[in-house]
């Protein structure tokens, strides 16, 4: 098997709806190993994430200290109401907050696919193939960063009226 077939394989398996489980159960059905891990909304992908040890991931999932997702996903809900504080990897949302976070967080689902080697790889294969809702793009090639540092020094010169 090459490796599109593999990925292919692995995409799949993620997004099979017979492997996906209700986020409350995730402990009981979360791998003991190395995989990769989808998160649904009403269907949608919405995240892929990494791990060498896929149920301590689905653990730490569930906190707001141990999960950016988590706190994205507060801090969309959240954002707009007065009584708002930011969450972070030492400060949870207010206890109110964080009770609605759980109840939105009980309608999600996951799913799991173990993989031993090329996890990172097939994680950002499947981010940049379907773009769930929550994932970044992992690197920017070093091109872009050259070209995009190179333009804001350009329009900055250009700006304050210095020659580059």
């Amino acid at each position: 098997m090459n490796k599109s077939e593999l990925l292919s394989q692995f995409k799949a398996a993620l997004l099979d709806r017979k492997n996906r489980v209700n986020f409350d159960d995730r402990l009981n059905h979360a791998p003991n190993e190395a995989g990769i891990y989808g998160v649904f909304s009403e269907d949608r992908l919405v995240y892929v994430g990494e791990s060498g040890c896929v149920r301590k991931r689905m653990r730490d999932i569930g906190s707001t200290y141990n999960h950016t997702l988590r706190r994205t996903i507060g801090t969309e809900m959240f954002e707009s109401l007065p009584d708002y504080q930011p969450a972070s990897s030492k400060k949870k949302f207010p206890e109110k907050m964080e009770n609605l976070l759980n109840e939105h967080f009980s309608n999600l689902e996951v799913s799991f696919v173990s993989i031993d080697f090329g996890r990172t790889e097939t994680e950002e294969y499947l981010v940049e193939n379907l773009e769930p809702r929550y994932n970044k793009k992992k690197r920017e090639n070093s091109h872009n960063k050259l070209f995009k540092r190179d333009s804001q020094r350009v329009a900055f010169s250009l700006c304050v009226g210095f020659s580059v």
